[in-house]
């Protein structure tokens, strides 16, 4: 059972390492996030598309069963899932009525979505999400017309494909580095406006979903329960990749899943990555931002930061920890730092014991109010 976490997690850390490393300036920067843009624009008209396909049989894969419910059409149309049973189907098989878009996507209870990684529609509304200030910033350090219409298409792409996949993580993710821009031009202001524009399209999307009372159920008792795992092994967790052993179900919650599986230690460098991810940015916005001849800089620093901002509240609904997408964005975080110490060699970015009891407290401070909150929100309560 080792070995698949090894593999695992040496392929997280050279996605990690290869974009730290490689991208040695802003240029590569740009070529970097070029290529991002171009895959989440590709991963949203897919979805778009996929909304307005017919629908079809699924067969499930019975070997791969999973609360996204894996398989594959064939080619029988539908309306519902009765007629998938009619005219003598596979004999012991199940099947789903979904839509059928490009390249064998399918749809889970009409919600779009991608295949593999991003199988999960909260998944695909999140990498969506995040990935449009790369779009901004690609048009801030170099404005053409060409690049405004990439950012403008992106916007309009991910909004429609985020309201397709019904997700409401994924919607307040967007409001989250959609707020970030608004903050930093309006500052306290931004928090009201950010608001009013989230709000309808989250009353809109509960109301257009019938299992998000039930949904909201499972992910407390989720909760719960990872915490519980938590208290039995409160060191070093019950380990990585079993979660599931102990619950039938995935945590949907990065954090619980992190402390439950590699327990207060684990805990302690994970989130260590993500505040030496977030700390060059910050440090960085601030030094650059008033600097005529830095404003690349400020605007990848801004760019990033929203990025970070909207992963780190979307992971607070996802199992994301080792996901492949939240690596790439801490190697990007890792790019800036590498391009910025390029053209700047005094930029330092330094680790001491205000750090440490920094990261220490917001461990043990996360890691406690999850497990009180679990206790005084057990599920059905």
């Amino acid at each position: 059972a080792l070995i698949p976490v090894i593999m695992e997690m040496g392929i997280l850390f050279s996605v990690y390492f290869v974009i730290s490393h490689a991208v040695q300036s802003f240029r590569g920067l740009h070529i970097m996030s070029g290529l991002l843009v171009a895959i989440i624009m590709f991963l949203a008209f897919l979805g778009i598309h996929q909304k307005f396909a017919d629908k079809q049989c699924i067969e499930l894969d019975p070997t791969n069963y999973s609360v996204e419910f894996v398989g594959k059409p064939d080619g029988r149309p539908c309306h519902d899932e009765a007629v998938c049973y009619d005219n003598n189907p596979e004999p012991g098989a199940e099947y789903h009525c979904e839509r059928v878009g490009l390249m064998g996507t399918t749809s889970v209870v009409d919600r779009v979505r991608y295949r593999a990684k991003l199988k999960d529609p909260n998944e695909l509304a999140l990498t969506m999400s995040v990935g449009l200030p790369l779009a901004f910033a690609l048009f801030f350090s170099g404005r053409s017309r060409l690049r405004l219409a990439v950012a403008v298409v992106m916007f309009l792409l991910v909004v429609v494909c985020v309201k397709f996949t019904g997700s409401r993580g994924g919607l307040l993710v967007f409001a989250t580095v959609i707020g970030c821009y608004f903050l930093k031009r309006y500052k306290a202001k931004a928090i009201i406006a950010t608001a009013v524009l989230a709000l309808p399209m989250l009353v809109v999307m509960k109301a257009s979903r019938g299992d998000a009372s039930e949904s909201s159920r499972e992910r407390l008792e989720c909760l719960y329960e990872g915490m519980t795992m938590w208290r039995s092994s409160p060191v070093l967790g019950v380990g990585m990749g079993q979660f599931t052993e102990y619950h039938f179900l995935t945590a949907h919650n990065s954090y619980v899943l992190t402390v439950a599986e590699v327990g207060i230690v684990g805990m302690f460098l994970w989130l260590g990555v993500i505040y030496m991810s977030v700390k060059p940015l910050l440090i960085g916005f601030f030094r650059y931002s008033k600097r005529s001849d830095s404003q690349i800089a400020a605007y990848w620093a801004m760019a990033l930061l929203a990025s970070m901002a909207g992963m780190l509240v979307g992971i607070f609904f996802l199992s994301f920890s080792y996901h492949v997408v939240l690596w790439v964005y801490w190697g990007l975080c890792g790019a800036f730092y590498t391009a910025v110490k390029k053209h700047d060699p005094d930029f330092k970015v330094r680790f001491g014991l205000i750090d440490l009891g920094l990261l220490a407290t917001l461990t043990v401070g996360i890691s406690v109010g999850l497990f009180v909150f679990t206790r005084l929100r057990p599920p059905g309560s």
